[in-house]
């Protein structure tokens, strides 16, 4: 039995159109380990930070504050995570000293999230203005968290202990 060219143009071109529709279909990865949100806060009882004091003696800009720590799951209070980070002097205005931020969390086996952007530190130091809400960009992960992107909201509560906020886009 022999097949008129056009019967097997027609015939290539419907198994091309199934299998590029077999190929489309719902880009949304529903099987993603990703929350679209995670909280953390930190451990004030175990956290290592040093001051690099670079330039003029004091608070001035081009200081680098260097800084670790667990990172806890606010409900269970167990470690869920650990944080690393460096904050550096970009300015001193009006007594409070403007930082910008390079930090990277750990939450699990293979699984970081880095962040960045500024924030504030008070006239007296010690640590970011108390009660501030400080939004940072979520630049990227790796492992459950590769490819996000979102931003980062930080907290310093009376005790020491910083609330992190990471809500991450769809």
């Amino acid at each position: 039995m022999t097949h008129s060219p056009r019967l097997l143009a027609l015939f290539a071109a419907f198994a091309a159109l199934f299998l590029f529709a077999a190929g489309c279909g719902d880009d949304d990865d529903s099987d993603s380990d990703t929350p679209d949100t995670l909280e953390l806060v930190s451990d004030p009882d175990d956290e290592a930070f040093d001051v690099v004091d670079l330039g003029d003696k004091g608070r001035t800009a081009g200081d680098v504050y260097v800084f670790d720590g667990a990172m806890l799951d606010p409900d269970s209070g167990d470690v869920a995570g650990h944080v690393y980070g460096t904050q550096t002097s970009i300015a001193v205005e009006d007594g409070n000293e403007i930082v910008q931020a390079n930090l990277t969390y750990e939450v699990g086996e293979g699984s970081q999230i880095v962040v960045a952007g500024t924030a504030e530190y008070p006239e007296k130091g010690g640590g970011l203005v108390v009660g501030e809400h400080y939004v940072r960009a979520i630049l990227g992960g790796t492992g459950d968290y590769a490819g996000v992107t979102g931003t980062m909201t930080t907290v310093r509560d009376e005790d020491g202990s910083y609330e992190q906020t990471f809500d991450f886009d769809d």
